[in-house]
């Protein structure tokens, strides 16, 4: 799911900054992971420029659904888009940690 934001400015050089929200499936596994990295580089495409992955809802991560989120944050890791990772219960947050990717969730 998408939740486009509203173009805010004050982007160093003059531009406008467009973020958005997605929120994945309760269920972040191999089914549904690729459907994240496609909703998230869509964003990209049409001109955002923060978005932020919310996990808010996700109930069950495998190690595709960490694939995808590591991939997409360190494919916009860049000064022109920004990825962040957010809102991670404590179970998923478990995952991260025991992966050793706890680094990746803002």
């Amino acid at each position: 799911m998408v939740s486009d934001g509203a173009l805010d400015p004050g982007v160093p050089g003059g531009g406008q900054h467009r973020s958005a929200t997605v929120a994945p499936a309760p269920e972040l596994d191999m089914l549904t992971a690729p459907a994240l990295v496609s909703d998230v580089d869509a964003l990209v495409a049409a001109g955002c420029t923060a978005v932020e992955v919310s996990l808010a809802d996700v109930t069950f991560i495998d190690s595709s659904g960490l694939h995808a989120l590591v991939r997409l944050k360190t494919r916009y890791a860049g000064p022109e888009v920004a990825v962040r990772v957010v809102g991670a219960t404590p179970r998923v947050r478990r995952v991260f940690e025991i992966a050793a990717l706890g680094s990746f969730l803002d």
